[in-house]
């Protein structure tokens, strides 16, 4: 009986463990992305900066605060935040969003 129950125990470990750590993976892979994006526009020679990144896996919600992009000398943007609920990638560039919530959008 006790060999049940610490099988019963580790597995629970386990398992938790492992949705913790492919929860981890996957803010982690999102992250990578987004700067990844950003790191495009730099690389052309434009200003891009962003704040907080977060992920949520169940519900696949990808939130990002405080964007700056600058892409020339003339144009400037601004946004508070994005917020795109069950995000999924088409491929190394591309995304697609049921909804994205954009927050503050300023042009100057």
């Amino acid at each position: 009986m006790k060999r049940i129950l610490i099988g019963l125990i580790a597995a629970a470990v386990l398992g938790a463990g492992g949705w913790f750590g492919f929860n981890l993976y996957a803010k982690h892979r999102a992250t990578a992305e987004v700067e990844a994006a950003f790191e495009r526009i730099r690389s052309s020679g434009g200003k891009a900066s962003h704040g907080k990144i977060d992920f949520d896996l169940p519900t696949r919600t990808v939130t990002i605060e405080d964007i700056a992009i600058a892409p020339g000398e003339q144009a400037q943007i601004k946004i508070a935040g994005i917020k795109g609920t069950d995000v999924r990638l088409i491929d190394d560039i591309r995304f697609s969003a049921d909804s994205i919530d954009v927050t503050g959008f300023e042009v100057h």
